[in-house]
């Protein structure tokens, strides 16, 4: 049983833990079998490309694991890869392992790009003070602490 509630860990983030796990596994399966064909795929290098991925899923797979907020920045460069492998293998469907891959990280961009999403769709910058009704009180902490944007008296 969890110890408190930052423990517990969301299903759509196991979900995408296990999409990154499911998509390191297909690139390196992928850059097996590249290696043995004796070719690196198109001029783009491919290869690189996925031992990029690789590496990306497994360090997001792992930063998603921790109790904490995900790495936004890591979990959208890590979908930025996979997107750029499936694309990159698009034209490679009938290699079985290249089809896995491509299949395996387009889950997982789709996974991570639910869990890694900012968590409003509101647009802060639109935001003014003819938004907000001129009869809400600032806010408090603690009663007396006031939490305002003016600076405070001076003493």
């Amino acid at each position: 049983m969890p110890d408190s509630a930052a423990d517990v860990i969301s299903v759509e983030r196991r979900q995408a833990i296990s999409d990154c796990l499911a998509a390191e596994r297909a690139c390196l399966d992928a850059v097996e079998y590249l290696r043995g064909q004796g070719r690196e795929r198109g001029d783009g290098g491919m290869l690189e490309i996925l031992r990029q991925c690789t590496d990306a899923c497994r360090r997001t797979a792992a930063s998603l694991e921790r109790p904490v907020e995900p790495d936004t920045r890591l979990g959208e460069q890590c979908a930025t890869l996979c997107t750029r492998v499936a694309q990159g293998l698009a034209d490679a469907m009938d290699a079985p392992p290249l089809r896995a891959c491509s299949e395996a990280c387009l889950r997982c961009a789709s996974s991570l790009k639910k869990v890694v999403a900012p968590p409003s769709a509101i647009s802060y910058d639109k935001v003014d003070a003819a938004s907000f009704p001129a009869s809400d009180p600032p806010a408090t902490i603690g009663g007396d602490l006031d939490v305002r944007t003016d600076p405070p008296p001076r003493r």
